[in-house]
Parts: structure tokens; C-alpha cells; sequence
């Protein structure tokens, strides 16, 4: 039977390096202009990430006060809106200081979260028509098709593929793809 022996590593890496014209160093390594910068054909100017930096942190600033005006809408303890956004606090009295942490940090998790609640937030207002009432119910209420938990259950977690799970379930009964 063939059995299969891998080259010692010095032969190995001394073809690696013939192949790569013997850049073994990183004085050989030819200078690669970055994508998107002048001496690549390109105007780059490094204030137009910063401000695409900013934009997103305000967009997300902005998203955050909506859930916090839905949660509080929704009745949902500070607890609660601090699990929406996959974080624990200690006290309640913590939440503004996480809020205003959040508020300064660029994240695709924080931003995930915001479409995934404010998704959940959509659909609850189509299917109740806009009642409270009945989109704290539906909230409170163990579901089926989510193990048997509520969505307030799921919400605790703090885990974002169960806000996913939610949106899924909502998508399903109102008959959305988005």
C-alpha cells in the first residue's frame, strides 16, 4: 500500500520560495499600492472612511433610541432591553451607561440586532394592527414553533440567531419574505 509522505518542510519551503521569485524577505517584497489610494489610480482620502465610520456609528445611534422607545412601549424591563442588544447588566439602574457605550461603537452586531427588532417590531404591528396590548401578549406568549418559549424568553438569551428565529416566525405568519 501507498502511503503518502509530505516533503520535509526545508524542501518544501525552498520551493515556495522559488516560486515566489525568492521573496523571503520582506525588503524583495515588491510595494503593492492600496486599493483605492492615489498611486493605485484611485482618489483616496483617508477623512472619507472616517466619516463613513461616522455615519454608520449615528445610523446606529439612531437605531438604538427607536428600541429603546419600543421596549419601553413594549413594557420590557431594563434587563430586557439590555438582552435585545446581546448584553447583560447587573442593576437596572446600568442600562444608560450601557446605552451611551453603545452609542460610540461601530458594531455589525449591534446593527444586526437593530434590523432583526426592529423586523420583529414591523411584522407585530401588521398582525396587530398597531395594538400594544396585543404585541405584549404575542411577546409574552410560549409559541410553538419556538420551542415551546416565548419570544420574551428567547429575547433573554441574548443570543442573536434567536432574534432571527422570531423574525422567521413572523415572516411565516404574515406571509413576508422581508
Amino acid at each position: 500500500m501507498f502511503r503518502f509522505q509530505p516533503p520535509p518542510f526545508d524542501k518544501l519551503r525552498a520551493s515556495c520560495l522559488s516560486k515566489h521569485h525568492d521573496y523571503d524577505n520582506v525588503e524583495k517584497i515588491p510595494h503593492m499600492p492600496k486599493k483605492g489610494s492615489a498611486e493605485a489610480g484611485g482618489t483616496h482620502n483617508p477623512r472619507q472612511k472616517l466619516d463613513k465610520k461616522d455615519e454608520r456609528i449615528a445610523d446606529q445611534k439612531e437605531g438604538i433610541e427607536i428600541i429603546q422607545k419600543m421596549a419601553a412601549e413594549w413594557g420590557l424591563s431594563p434587563s430586557d432591553t439590555a438582552a435585545l442588544f446581546g448584553c447583560p447588566i447587573e442593576t437596572n439602574e446600568a442600562l444608560p451607561a450601557l446605552i451611551e457605550k453603545l452609542h460610540s461603537i461601530d458594531s455589525q452586531d449591534i446593527s444586526d440586532r437593530i434590523g432583526f427588532i426592529i423586523d420583529i417590531q414591523s411584522s407585530l404591528e401588521s398582525i396587530s394592527g398597531g395594538d400594544i396590548g396585543v404585541q405584549r401578549r404575542w411577546l409574552s406568549a410560549k409559541q410553538k414553533h419556538l420551542g415551546n418559549k416565548s419570544p420574551l424568553e428567547l429575547f433573554r438569551s441574548r443570543h442573536q440567531h434567536e432574534l432571527a428565529q422570531i423574525v422567521g416566525l413572523l415572516r411565516e405568519i404574515t406571509g413576508s419574505s422581508e
